[in-house]
């Protein structure tokens, strides 16, 4: 039994390689397990190349030719997911996702909707997950609506008229889906995103589960809003079939740049073999006993140096969060621009971060990059399967993914190109041989004297 945490959020774009760091910096900060992204800006066919370090299982929804939008689900390599089934909207508006954690049975749904006519929107696409649904059901996204406008807004007051959402809302209670936030937050007031233009607060990014599991429920949380003009909603639930993780440790290169952290290392390295070199116990077993208690000093430095750094950034959000407390009940604009400053400085606290984490892979390429190592068969397996040709188009008409017709159609396509065939007679190859020898003594080709 393990508790995984599921993060929901409107993170406005994820092309930029420095954003797509902080925010995948954020998500471990938050230990979150599953991330149902919305608005990555992703256009289909043109997704970047995500790192697979955190998050080793990516689904996305994206629309064809437009940025506007665009849903996509990460999730954590530890977790073993098998995908039995999706649903992908052609508009990049939601995606379902049905499959085993662990040996449960488990439905993950992401949806943005449209910024109007959004709840006939919601309401058409619950209905098509209605019937998608299978095992636990999680659905997160940002609704572009405050389900209840007098708690979710500081307006107190939304452009949907109260009939729309009684039927969203009735919608919602027909899947059996409950507000987790709102549940273990029944009469507090906080929300996920603020309009520069009508210079209010809103709770439109939701996380929902299904009544029936509730008791899987631990705790649900708002993040800040920093990194993206939306703040990260997430809840942690039970899964009883996961099993623990296991925790491996791994050295911090990064403390050999400090000189005092290198001096540090050496008076240990030093005191240990003055201390413990005798003829009464072998060399290798002072060796290999050294590597134990190095490794207990580099980890308790490396973990000083990392709760510094933390406290940095939680000082950071925590100021953030007091600031937009205030602003929230003054819209000072003092407050704002406060704000706005302590989120450039947050900002620029993970972009040292982000450069640390691109040198690392750099360093990391240029080691192993063009070597037989696990580094290039995890390149190359990603290749091919980016290479892969899962359907190709019919010349008759129609769409086929069978093996066999695809080798087919490739074979007659290049038939065609070179004009090859099947039952050709001796004459006939021996004019095309001399066509061919033909053109290219015709042809004047660059070479080497024997000098050269």
């Amino acid at each position: 039994m393990a508790e995984i945490v599921v993060t929901s959020w409107n993170v406005r774009g994820l092309n930029s390689p420095q954003k797509r760091s902080r925010v995948f910096q954020h998500l471990r900060s938050l230990h979150s397990d599953i991330s149902i992204f919305q608005e990555t800006h992703f256009k289909r066919g043109k997704i970047p190349n995500l790192p697979l370090t955190y998050f080793l299982h990516w689904y996305h929804s994206s629309h064809a030719s437009s940025k506007s939008r665009g849903v996509s689900i990460a999730i954590r390599k530890s977790i073993p997911f098998t995908l039995q089934n999706s649903m992908i909207d052609p508009e990049g508006r939601y995606l379902f996702l049905k499959g085993l954690l662990a040996n449960t049975l488990v439905t993950v749904a992401g949806v943005y909707a449209p910024n109007s006519g959004q709840i006939p929107w919601l309401i058409d696409a619950l209905t098509k997950l209605q019937s998608f649904r299978e095992g636990l059901l999680i659905v997160g996204g940002d609704l572009n609506a405050a389900l209840e406008p007098l708690l979710d807004s500081t307006a107190k007051s939304s452009s949907m008229s109260h009939r729309q959402l009684r039927a969203l809302r009735k919608k919602l209670k027909c899947l059996h889906l409950i507000d987790v936030w709102r549940l273990s937050h029944p009469h507090d007031r906080d929300y996920t995103h603020y309009s520069e233009v009508h210079r209010s607060y809103h709770r439109i990014d939701y996380l929902f589960m299904q009544s029936s599991a509730l008791s899987l429920l631990r705790s649900t949380n708002i993040g800040n809003i920093g990194i993206s003009d939306h703040a990260p909603v997430s809840l942690s639930v039970i899964i009883e079939s996961l099993p623990k993780r296991m925790y491996k440790w791994r050295f911090n290169e990064s403390l050999l740049k400090s000189s005092t952290h290198k001096k540090r290392i050496s008076e240990i390295l030093t005191n240990y073999f003055k201390d413990n070199l005798s003829p009464e116990v072998s060399p290798p077993i002072i060796w290999e006993a050294h590597k134990s208690v190095v490794r207990g000093e580099l980890i308790a430095l490396g973990t000083h140096i990392k709760k510094q750094r933390q406290r940095q950034v939680d000082d950071l959000l925590q100021r953030i969060s007091d600031l937009e407390l205030r602003h929230k009940t003054s819209f000072s604009v003092e407050v704002l621009a406060e704000l706005s400053s302590n989120r450039d400085k947050l900002n620029q606290l993970l972009n040292f971060k982000a450069s640390k984490a691109y040198l690392h892979a750099k360093h990391k390429i240029y080691l192993h990059g063009n070597r037989g190592s696990r580094l290039m068969a995890a390149m190359a397996k990603r290749r091919r399967e980016q290479l892969f040709i899962r359907e190709v188009a019919i010349s008759g008409g129609g769409i086929s993914a069978d093996t066999k017709v695809i080798a087919a159609q490739f074979e007659k396509f290049y038939s065609s190109l070179y004009n090859l065939r099947s039952h050709e007679g001796s004459r006939d190859r021996l004019n095309r041989m001399n066509l061919i020898k033909g053109f290219l003594d015709s042809v004047r080709l660059p070479s080497l004297s024997d000098a050269q």
